[in-house]
């Protein structure tokens, strides 16, 4: 499921069960995986990946090559850092 307003650019892999909320940004290379939720208004930057189960809160931005461990969940207004691991 991908909202209203939302951009998906080029090489971008979505897989079962994910869905984008409205006015998203989905940069180039990113892998959502399986039953991700990315609430309305985030910025995905390229080649991140946010492995499954997980929630990004929204109004927020994933900066370039960073990884979200499953199951995690971010908080609104979250910023992540280019090429952070986030495990917890």
């Amino acid at each position: 499921k991908i909202g209203e307003g939302s951009i998906v650019h080029h090489g971008v892999i979505i897989n079962a069960g994910a869905e984008i909320g409205n006015n998203c940004i989905i940069n180039s290379m990113s892998l959502i995986e399986h039953n991700t939720r990315i609430q309305d208004n985030c910025h995905i930057s390229t080649s991140v990946t946010i492995n499954g189960d997980a929630v990004i809160g929204g109004n927020s931005i994933i900066g370039s090559k960073a990884v979200i461990r499953n199951s995690i969940n971010l908080k609104k207004n979250s910023f992540v850092k280019m090429g952070e691991i986030i495990k917890k």
